[in-house]
């Protein structure tokens, strides 16, 4: 009676091993919905919002309201994003490891992502397109430029400071970075470094009224 009883008792626990382990096959992203990595860019283009983030996180919206993510093809972070010649550019990589890449996707509708050759070992942080070209921006001072989003030139910046934003304004270029960098340019291929005396991380840029604005992390004195 012993034996029956250990025998069943042991037939239960294999049994409930076995569903335990089928039910851990499939997870499903509960709350937030529809994911929750952090979100570091975000855009707009051909009817359609698009955000990207870490873990290679891209979702798309019609209305900016309901969200649906997509596959990017990528595990790496996607740290900007960008719209133009009917083209969607999004670029990121993992800036912490040394033998890392830039990563460049591009997509003509946001639900379909295709990567392309950066040709750079640094990561990218940012992108933008105006007067007709893309330009990314990253670490290491890299800076690469594109017509199409698909082919990547990479320029000069004479710069080995990371450069975290760019916008285009007054028929300008401007990126601006760490070590109160800021790089401008009127093509996109030859840039003209300047610095602020105020700021050590320029952190964002606008441009508006005939005038620029950068907001950063103050200098203090002794740095």
């Amino acid at each position: 009676m012993k034996l029956k009883v250990i025998f069943l008792m042991f037939f239960v626990i294999i049994l409930s091993s076995i569903v335990i382990a089928g039910s851990l096959d499939n997870w499903h992203w509960r709350n937030p919905v529809p994911q929750g990595n952090k979100l570091f860019g975000v855009t707009y283009g051909n009817n359609t919002f698009i955000t990207v983030g870490e873990w290679g996180a891209l979702l798309t919206s019609s209305d900016g309201i309901t969200w649906t993510e997509r596959i990017s093809g990528t595990s790496d972070p996607l740290t900007g994003v960008t719209y133009g010649n009917n083209t969607f550019v999004a670029v990121g990589g993992k800036w912490w490891e040394w033998d890392s890449k830039g990563i460049i996707l591009t997509s003509s509708d946001g639900i379909t992502w295709i990567e392309r050759l950066s040709g750079t070992i640094n990561a990218l942080s940012k992108v933008t397109f105006s007067n007709n070209k893309f330009i990314a921006v990253g670490y290491g001072g890299t800076i690469l430029t594109s017509s199409n989003g698909i082919t990547w030139t990479e320029r000069t910046s004479g710069t080995p400071y990371p450069l975290g934003e760019i916008i285009y304004g007054n028929n300008t270029f401007t990126a601006i970075g760490e070590g109160g960098t800021i790089l401008t340019s009127s093509d996109g291929v030859i840039w003209t470094i300047r610095f602020s005396d105020d700021i050590t991380i320029c952190i964002d840029i606008t441009y508006g009224n005939n005038t620029f604005v950068v907001v950063g992390v103050e200098r203090h004195v002794g740095d």
